[in-house]
């Protein structure tokens, strides 16, 4: 049979073309830390959250907000969730961060696929941390960007006492790299993996280095999985197709 769409039902489906990507890439709230009450994590915010070590993250809460922190003793401490979501191309992951001071910190955030339940480090992706400052300025810490075999510093400075954004664009094509962002302005590109890709991205991960304390403020993780273009076909083939059908009714 042959159907015909009205100009009216064309432009229709060019506007759900031009309008669908943004909606069905709308960001994934992996935590805010709200659910919770305050407390070790390992007590308060299982099974979603798992820490390597107890009492050594938690949820803390200020000014009627909470959030996580997390410090490290004669070891490396790390926590983790799962995103409630898959990355396998292309991701924006957004959290903010407090630096109470710049003292006592080397606090890292990012992505790792499903087998950091068992390998904690070694399966890190793209991540971040948080040191302090190169030039050792006062209530400054430094951001640092892991660029495959090693870290870069000082990509950028932290005002300490204020929330700041901090965004990873990944992409996973070439095994791997990402750019960062902080406050929504371009810091680094290109970084790659701390090992190439290899299976989807699918947990956020903090680590706390030796003898850390729990300086560093985490909220508002949030996940954007970018839809894969075969996906956003089918549904825009969706929904010439319900054009279609209301055409011949």
């Amino acid at each position: 049979m042959n159907v015909t769409l009205t100009t009216a039902q064309l432009l229709l489906v060019a506007a759900a073309t031009a309008i669908a990507p943004a909606a069905l890439a709308a960001p994934l709230v992996v935590d805010d830390f709200e659910s919770y009450t305050a407390g070790d994590l390992d007590v308060v915010a299982t099974p979603a959250w798992t820490a390597e070590y107890a009492g050594l993250s938690q949820i803390a809460s200020a000014a009627g907000n909470q959030y996580i922190v997390n410090a490290g003793d004669s070891d490396w401490s790390h926590s983790y969730r799962s995103l409630g979501a898959s990355v396998t191309q292309q991701a924006v992951l957004s959290f903010d961060i407090y630096v109470e001071d710049d003292v006592e910190i080397d606090h890292a955030f990012g992505l790792t696929d499903s087998s950091e339940a068992v390998d904690w480090y070694g399966d890190y992706g793209p991540y971040v941390r948080v040191t302090p400052d190169g030039p050792g300025a006062a209530g400054i810490a430094g951001l640092d960007v892991r660029d495959g075999g090693g870290f870069v510093d000082d990509i950028a400075q932290i005002t300490t006492g204020v929330w700041h954004n901090v965004k990873l664009a990944v992409d996973t094509a070439g095994g791997g790299s990402f750019d960062v962002y902080l406050n929504d302005a371009p810091v680094y590109s290109g970084a790659g993996f701390r090992r190439g890709y290899g299976a989807p991205l699918e947990n956020f991960l903090l680590m706390a280095g030796q003898n850390t304390s729990p300086l560093v403020r985490v909220d508002n993780v949030t996940i954007d999985v970018i839809p894969e273009p075969a996906s956003l076909m089918i549904g825009f083939v969706g929904l010439a197709a319900i054009a279609a059908g209301r055409r011949r009714d």
